[in-house]
């Protein structure tokens, strides 16, 4: 089956990718995963590269030949790629394009917490992994425990999210500076698209990790103030 995706994230996993955005047909989620279950089905570059050379990026657009749906009852959007076709560029999104897929749920998969835990995620009657949401305030901390990772913090829905971990090293490379800069407080970034993941579980405390796969910043907004004559 062929399928036009509009790409929204290239992240970081298990040293390949994880591919995923927006199948067009249908307005819903989908993640583009191999067959290699060593990496837990990670992308890697012979797979994202198209005929003439050139890598796969975040906003592409683009048709993928599938070769069918994955058996994955915690990430039901997963489809395996057909790795004997190249991927096809079709053009490029635009951040209109992509607004038009902001998702609404009550929560950041499930509960307000950073992960939740797979007996609980097992009862959810309505799966999901990949969440598409605008945020007024992102903010960014270093995380003390690990070397040169940043974790987030924000508002969704009136609940507040901490330590959601950033795992991407292009995220972390293009916001670490920044963040150091700002210690002891956070920096922030408004007016900001987030793609959220929901990670393969975590054998030593059987969960699952809330991921920020993907920042877009938008332009600032103008505000207006009287004008006294």
């Amino acid at each position: 089956m062929d399928k036009k995706v509009i790409i929204l994230t290239k992240s970081d996993k298990n040293g390949g990718y994880c591919v995923a955005g927006i199948d067009t047909s249908n307005g819903k989620f989908i993640r583009l995963v191999s067959e290699d279950e060593e990496s837990e089905y990670a992308l890697f570059d012979s797979d994202i590269t198209y005929e003439d050379g050139q890598c796969l990026k975040v906003m592409d657009t683009i048709y993928v030949k599938l070769k069918d749906k994955q058996d994955c009852w915690f990430q039901p959007e997963n489809y395996i790629i057909d790795s004997e076709y190249y991927l096809k560029k079709i053009g490029t999104a635009t951040l209109d394009q992509i607004k038009n897929y902001l998702t609404h749920q009550d929560y950041i998969f499930y509960n307000n917490s950073n992960s939740i835990l797979t007996n609980e995620l097992r009862k959810q009657l309505k799966k999901y992994s990949l969440l598409i949401v605008e945020l007024d305030e992102l903010n960014l901390w270093r995380d003390k425990f690990k070397e040169k990772r940043i974790m987030a913090s924000f508002l969704y829905n009136n609940q507040r999210y901490s330590y959601i971990k950033i795992t991407d090293s292009i995220l972390t490379e293009k916001y670490y500076y920044e963040v150091c800069q700002s210690e002891p407080r956070p920096y922030t970034l408004n007016n900001v698209i987030v793609i959220f993941s929901l990670a393969c579980v975590f054998n030593m405390n059987a969960s699952h990790y809330k991921l920020i796969a993907n920042i877009i910043e938008q332009p600032r907004r103008v505000g207006f103030r009287n004008i006294m004559f």
